[in-house]
């Protein structure tokens, strides 16, 4: 494996070769497609910084006479390798498809482009094959630019599957910006509503909501301003006004179950206050990694948070040999900023306004009591030196539970993160009672 930047922003991504043993098993030989395939699903299981984006069998890996790798060989193969795909690409699409399909040619360009992996068939995932929330908002956006079309943002979690994203597209299901968006299908069960992260989209929540085995619905709720000429809100009182009003549209009556993401969590928490002020039952309250802005974090937690990336830094420089501090230095900033490249290069200008928008929100937010309880899914991978998501909500709550999911604050709804996320959450649901505690006086004063 090895890590290889794309393109003029630098962005990295991991790129792996397979080479046969002798003596391999006889089916590797006859199917090597299948081999790669099982490895894909192997891969799987691995953080996710350390599955590759794209995935080649060779019939000898280069190697120096020393037994090294040689890596100007692997360059060259992997350049290769890349031309061939870009050359069968084009060719495909300039002879045009059978009975004039080329949406879905221009759909299998942009796929190969966003996630650096041609279509394998038609079951292909874009979130398995290494989709997330900023890709998905850059697959979306370049499909626009091919295709002429004013798309949806969650056009891409209603059919995350190339045929059938490639069948909404023909029929032009380009619904506009709408808040509730259905993640997964349930049954008479009450639903599960889970508010967007800071960019407003509802996404990233996919992977993970399709994982849960809660027999109710799971419905995203997306921020105002990703469509349309309506502006973004900029308080969060706003937000929770705004997004109850299609809860109660949606479900009527209690027991609710809400959910936030991050900024989201800040949302859920102010509906969940207003809920029981009105006296509606409550069952559960999930703020996955919640905190408050950053402008009211405490000193020590920006000086343990600098130390700490300083600190890894230098160590993975030292830890590299004298004569390759210069490379190292380089590949290490190309990974800390790759995000922020990513982000800002997908980003449309509606996109950067809902995010401005809910800093803004979250910077004027003041929580006050809610006198329930409040379950808190940390991240296990959490940066060291954060403020403690049990500081910060203790004095918020009645009551707290803290739940423990795989991955980190940006990876915690990706797979393979995701199966993690959604059982801990399923779990939650399917423990709740109907009605945990009796509706209070609408008594509580809101800040």
């Amino acid at each position: 494996m090895r890590l290889k930047a794309n393109g003029a922003d630098g962005e990295v991504s991991l790129v792996a070769y397979v080479s046969l043993r002798d003596g391999a098993p006889a089916r590797m030989l006859d199917d090597p497609k299948e081999m790669l395939d099982d490895l894909k699903e192997l891969m799987r299981s691995a953080p996710p910084s350390m599955r590759p984006g794209r995935l080649y069998l060779t019939h000898k890996i280069p190697r120096l006479p020393s037994s090294k790798l040689d890596l100007r060989g692997l360059m060259a193969l992997d350049e290769v390798n890349v031309q061939n795909e870009r050359a069968n690409l084009a060719a495909a699409a300039e002879a045009g498809p059978a009975g004039g399909d080329c949406i879905a040619h221009t759909v299998a360009r942009v796929w190969q482009e966003v996630l650096q992996m041609p279509v394998g068939g038609p079951e292909d995932d874009f979130f398995d094959v290494g989709g997330d929330s900023l890709k998905a908002i850059r697959f979306i956006l370049d499909l626009e630019r091919a295709l002429g079309l004013e798309l949806s943002l969650t056009l891409i979690t209603e059919a995350p599957k190339f045929a059938k994203l490639c069948e909404a597209l023909k029929e032009h299901r380009t619904t506009g910006c709408v808040p509730l968006v259905a993640l997964k299908p349930g049954d008479g069960s009450s639903p599960l509503f889970i508010i967007h992260g800071l960019g407003g989209n509802v996404a990233g929540l996919f992977p993970m909501a399709r994982r849960m085995t809660y027999p109710g619905a799971v419905i995203g709720i997306q921020a105002r301003g990703l469509a349309g000429k309506d502006p973004p809100h900029t308080t969060v009182a706003a937000m929770a006004a705004e997004y109850l009003r299609e809860v109660k549209a949606r479900q009527p009556d209690g027991p609710y179950n809400l959910c936030g993401y991050s900024f989201g969590g800040l949302v859920a928490f102010e509906m969940a206050r207003r809920l029981r002020e009105s006296g509606d039952e409550v069952a559960l309250v999930g703020l996955f990694d919640t905190m408050m802005s950053p402008l009211r974090w405490p000193v020590r937690s920006w000086l343990a948070i600098v130390r700490g990336r300083v600190v890894r830094f230098a160590a993975g420089v030292i830890a590299a040999p004298i004569r390759t501090w210069p490379v190292a230095v380089w590949k290490m900033g190309c990974r800390a900023g790759a995000r922020l490249r990513s982000f800002l290069k997908s980003a449309p200008t509606r996109v950067l306004k809902v995010e401005a928008s809910a800093l803004l929100a979250s910077a004027r937010y003041r929580p006050g009591l809610y006198p329930g309880k409040l379950t808190l899914f940390t991240p296990m991978e959490r940066e060291p030196g954060l403020p403690s998501l049990k500081a910060i909500w203790r004095k918020h709550a009645g009551a707290l539970s803290i739940i423990e999911t795989a991955g980190d604050h940006w990876t915690m709804f990706s797979p393979p993160n995701a199966e993690s996320a959604a059982a801990s959450l399923t779990h939650c649901l399917l423990a709740c009672p109907e009605r945990t505690f009796p509706p209070v006086a609408a008594s509580l004063h809101h800040s």
